[in-house]
């Protein structure tokens, strides 16, 4: 629960930030106009992941997660997983629709960056984190660090592409990762309060810091070899070329912690066709409710 409350706290934070207030209004827009100055191969290859992203494509990551439950003979698992991830999904929609973005930036940069759509949170971003939040809840627990480790890479492209491509502002990625951590991590939680018992967690999760941390570096010298492949000069001179690399920097941070933090607190924690005795059950549940350190 502690993790979804984070996710939730975020969302909401991100939103009264970045969108109800003149400052990063103009931040966010900075961030988009930005992105001339960036990769043009990347922003192509990452409009064209985008576009795979569509209804069928959900429909795809639904069947994957109910087939991976089904093999393992979770199926209660399988189903609060894609239910979770729908949730979320449906509801980024809904706060697409009910969420407004005032006219509070920069009159100049507003222009820029140009008003035709209000995008908080981003769909993409959502779906992806859903979808690779949901494939580490299902996995089992000897397999989640490298199902985490491959699944943010797709998350993180998949994010920073939006803003890339220009299709979303850097607050519409980051709202989009809060609101798929918050529903699966609920979901988790849930599931725990039932059907949760601890195991001996797998050899791979003792190196889920270093590869964290070896992940960050491919992230990062992937956007530093894309900065090379653009041109600076494009940005206009009242915008600052950083803010793009900076908010890039920002987004795929904030997709590797959301990814290892769900991925850590259910290292050691197996989800089972049996409820395990309520004393157990109590523990479970606030071992995955809390994070580590005492959390």
């Amino acid at each position: 629960m502690a993790l979804a409350v984070v996710g939730g706290i975020v969302l909401v934070a991100v939103y009264v930030v970045f969108v109800r207030t003149s400052a990063g209004q103009t931040w966010d827009d900075e961030s988009l106009i930005g992105r001339v100055g960036g990769s043009r191969s990347t922003a192509r290859m990452s409009q064209r992941l985008l576009s795979m992203i569509d209804g069928l494509t959900i429909v795809a990551f639904a069947v994957v997660i109910v087939v991976v439950g089904i093999i393992r003979r979770r199926r209660r698992l399988a189903l609060v997983a894609a239910i979770s991830a729908g949730a979320a999904i449906a509801s980024a929609e809904l706060l697409k629709l009910l969420l407004p973005r005032p006219e509070l930036a920069d009159s100049e940069v507003s222009a820029l960056a140009g008003k035709a759509f209000d995008t908080y949170p981003s769909g993409h971003a959502t779906i992806a984190t859903a979808f690779v939040l949901a494939l580490v809840l299902v996995s089992r627990n000897t397999t989640r660090p490298a199902v985490a480790l491959f699944g943010v890479l797709w998350s993180s492209v998949i994010a920073s592409g939006a803003v890339a491509a220009g299709w979303h502002r850097p607050s519409d990625v980051l709202g989009g990762i809060a609101l798929a951590c918050f529903w699966l991590a609920l979901g988790a939680w849930s599931l725990a309060r039932r059907s949760a018992t601890y195991s001996a967690p797998g050899r791979m999760s003792r190196a889920m810091p270093l590869a964290a941390g070896f992940l960050i570096v491919i992230l990062l010298a992937g956007l530093s070899s894309s900065m090379l492949d653009g041109d600076p000069g494009l940005v206009p001179s009242n915008v600052s070329a950083l803010i793009f690399p900076a908010s890039q920097i920002l987004i795929d941070l904030f997709a590797v912690a959301v990814v290892a933090a769900f991925a850590v607190i259910l290292r050691d924690v197996s989800f089972g066709s049996e409820a395990p005795s309520d004393d157990r059950a109590t523990a479970v549940s606030a071992r995955v409710a809390a994070p580590e350190g005492g959390r």
